[in-house]
């Protein structure tokens, strides 16, 4: 059985000027390839190693296929299509103005998901949800500890956090908050992805 958290959307408002909070899961555990292909091996006469060796071959596939600029569709499960960005410290082109960014000034940023319907009706049908209350902090009564640890609560349920998160689970103020998440990802007690405004904080790599 699932948990979900309800999570507030800091770039939304409602008429009265009140943030709305919006269901997410609790993720509680990651799968990972060799469970997968010990639970699939049950299902099929493959063995585990054969379907690890599948699932590696799998991404070396689509890996392939998405750099030669295809989406790829695998039926009951979903879509995938890449997306780019500029590398660091090029500036974008802009209009009315010289300069066209090349190749090398590019490269892929991230996988694009979107699952199929069959694959999200599947999950309607065979899941059951039960709430898991992640309390909101009050910034005078809470301590470091304490906030770090909502923030590795609402990533373990998000996969993510963005300063906005921060400051509607802590109450800081953003500044305060922004200081606070470089502190923690400096330490290492958070990873984290991109840089400047689009900064996401994750949790730390564990294997370093």
């Amino acid at each position: 059985m699932a948990k979900y958290i309800m999570a507030p959307m800091s770039n939304r408002k409602t008429t009265e000027g009140n943030v709305p909070y919006y269901p997410r899961v609790l993720i509680e555990h990651r799968t990972n390839s060799e469970e997968i292909a010990q639970m699939l091996s049950k299902y099929t006469s493959f063995t585990k190693g054969d379907i690890l060796g599948v699932i590696s071959a799998l991404g070396e596939v689509i890996a392939s296929e998405l750099v030669a600029g295809h989406a790829v569709y695998l039926d009951g499960i979903g879509r995938f299509s890449p997306s780019l960005k500029l590398k660091d410290g090029v500036e974008p082109e802009q209009e009315h103005k010289e300069g066209h960014r090349n190749a090398n000034s590019i490269e892929f940023y991230s996988i694009n998901f979107r699952p199929s319907k069959e694959l999200v009706n599947i999950c309607n049908v065979k899941g059951e949800l039960t709430r898991a209350k992640i309390h909101k902090s009050d910034p005078m009564n809470s301590t470091l500890e304490d906030r770090y640890q909502m923030a590795i609560n609402y990533i373990k349920a998000s996969g993510f956090l963005k300063v906005r998160d921060y400051v509607d689970l802590t109450g800081l103020s953003r500044n305060r908050a922004s200081q606070e998440l470089r502190e923690l990802k400096d330490r290492g007690s958070l990873g984290g992805r991109g840089g400047g405004s689009h900064v996401v904080y994750i949790l730390p790599d564990t294997t370093k």
